[in-house]
């Protein structure tokens, strides 16, 4: 399509189509804007291909499908069950894998979480919610003993908020080494 048909077909849209079209895009309106500058910010929008936001359906879809990515270790060898649909969890501490301090904070760098905190920063955090009794009613579940992985699960008071309902963050660790291979929480952050 040319530059020249793609403004006429602009301007001849109503300005309510035109700040849908922005809208979805993630292009501020105020309302204010004349139509002639609502077809210049739709024309360069197209014209920079800026995405179609998700809508609330293709949102969901993304983050189930995210969740599940998250249960396929070894290159798809083995599939994890959600953790919250496991029975049997343990409470004593005695088969916990070891975990070092390093191997937390190399797993923080590895998702490449970008809060506005470094990962030990992070991890200090979440040192400081273990102290101030934030965490609470932490559990494994070794999921079978021909599979070289176990979650460790918990309930976590949220800091600012201790009336609100408890997080429910849970752990994929490797039961040879410590190592964390994934985690997700019920939080905002996820």
């Amino acid at each position: 399509m040319s530059e020249l048909t793609l403004q006429r077909e602009f301007l001849a849209s109503t300005n309510e189509n035109l700040r849908t079209f922005l809208r979805r895009r993630n292009v501020p309106c105020n309302g204010k804007e004349t139509h002639a500058e609502l077809a210049e910010r739709c024309f360069w929008a197209r014209k920079l291909g800026l995405p179609v936001k998700s809508s609330d359906a293709e949102a969901t879809e993304l983050i189930a499908e995210s969740r599940s990515a998250k249960l396929i270790l070894d290159g798809g060898l083995v599939q994890l069950p959600r953790p919250e649909t496991l029975s049997g969890w343990e409470t004593s501490p005695s088969n916990l894998p070891n975990v070092a301090r390093s191997q937390i904070e190399l797993y923080l760098i590895s998702v490449g979480r970008k809060l506005g905190c470094s990962g030990a920063k992070t991890l200090g955090l979440g040192k400081g919610l273990l102290l101030s009794n934030h965490v609470k009613e932490v559990e494994l579940h070794g999921i079978s003993p021909n599979i070289n992985y176990c979650f460790i699960r918990a309930k976590v008071t949220p800091q600012t908020k201790s009336n609100k309902l408890p997080y429910h963050p849970w752990v994929i660790l490797n039961k040879t080494n410590g190592a964390v291979l994934t985690a997700e929480c019920s939080c905002i952050v996820g």
